[in-house]
């Protein structure tokens, strides 16, 4: 298909859904076209060896988020808007505690008393259940290991972007035990899922950090008004490597975000990285890592407008340059 955004097209993209229980055994089957994997394979000509793995928001399916994968993946990247379990709403579930925090997202991102690595942290959460084979890593190497043995794709492009390992928690019917190639991955999400992307991002060994993380309107989580204290955490994912977009008043469902991302990998660590600038303000020139939408309606609206698919279909110029200098700001990507 040829996307067009505006007044300007770019280059053809394959594209394909993906029912989640094809590609690997124990991964439960969804039953609504909207809920299947979407992915998106760019045209050879302009093709980044790079991958874009996206997170939705609570309760959502790939299809809310359609746009800007289609976006992503119009500059080169290839994409994966991935199905996962996110049918709790992460800040009511855990308001409370703390711990219920790091252990639900720990369980979703990696499976229930999934060390990643030997050595490294498992999570176990009361409020969900979430097994090694549905966690999202399974999730994502199951469907790489998929697309890389689909004859209908480019194989090798696909292949690229796992990495056999021994030590992996993570099988696959072709290609064994394997990570995700984190050199070459931006893990994104929105809300819920951008919550989700910073804690894996974070979570991974420090020898295989994210390449990039981009964050809409996340993460959120908060306890008696501070950060929770995973994203004061430690992170094996530089805080330059960190980029983020917030509307002006998303009310409860973003109140945090800004003191959160001034507190990713400890307190204060974001420092320069967290300075916020307004989208009709901001210049490539500031370098800035974190863009505020101007954006109009009630909270949830704002709060959606960062990244969901606009519900009138439209493509608002400056969300799409804000998706862009997210995306590719600093030339390495």
């Amino acid at each position: 298909m040829l996307l067009g955004f505006g007044n300007r097209a770019f280059a053809a993209v394959d594209s394909l859904y993906v029912q989640p229980a094809d590609t690997g055994a124990g991964i439960s089957r969804v039953y609504s076209q909207n809920a299947k994997h979407y992915v998106l394979q760019p045209d050879k000509a302009g093709r980044k060896n790079v991958l874009v793995i996206f997170l939705g928001g609570s309760g959502s399916t790939p299809s809310d988020y359609s746009t800007f994968a289609e976006y992503a993946a119009s500059l080169g990247y290839g994409v994966l808007d991935l199905q996962y379990p996110n049918g709790l709403a992460v800040g009511t579930t855990c308001m409370l505690s703390d711990a219920c925090f790091t252990n639900l997202r720990g369980e979703t991102s990696f499976g229930a008393r999934v060390a990643y690595a030997p050595g490294m942290a498992s999570f176990n959460s009361t409020a969900t259940l979430v097994d090694a084979d549905n966690s999202i890593v399974s999730r994502v190497v199951n469907l790489i290991d998929y697309l890389a043995h689909n004859a209908s794709l480019d194989r090798a492009y696909w292949a690229q972007f796992l990495t056999a390992n021994a030590n992996s928690p993570y099988s696959t019917s072709g290609s064994g035990k394997a990570y995700p190639n984190w050199s070459k991955i931006v893990i994104a999400g929105h809300s819920q899922g951008g919550g989700d992307a910073a804690f894996i991002a974070m979570h991974l060994p420090a020898s295989t950090p994210a390449r990039r993380v981009v964050l809409f309107s996340a993460p959120n989580d908060s306890i008696g008004g501070g950060s929770a204290s995973w994203i004061a955490g430690p992170s094996a994912t530089p805080p330059a490597k960190f980029w983020g977009m917030h509307a002006q008043d998303e009310g409860t469902y973003g109140q945090y975000v800004s003191l959160n991302w001034l507190n990713l990998g400890g307190l204060g660590v974001g420092g320069p990285n967290s300075l916020e600038i307004l989208l009709g303000d901001f210049g490539i020139a500031a370098l800035t890592h974190r863009l505020v939408l101007n954006s109009a309606g009630s909270s949830l609206t704002q709060h959606d407008s960062t990244a969901a698919n606009d519900p009138y279909g439209r493509y608002p110029e400056d969300r799409v340059k804000a998706w862009a200098y997210l995306l590719t700001a600093n030339g390495s990507d």
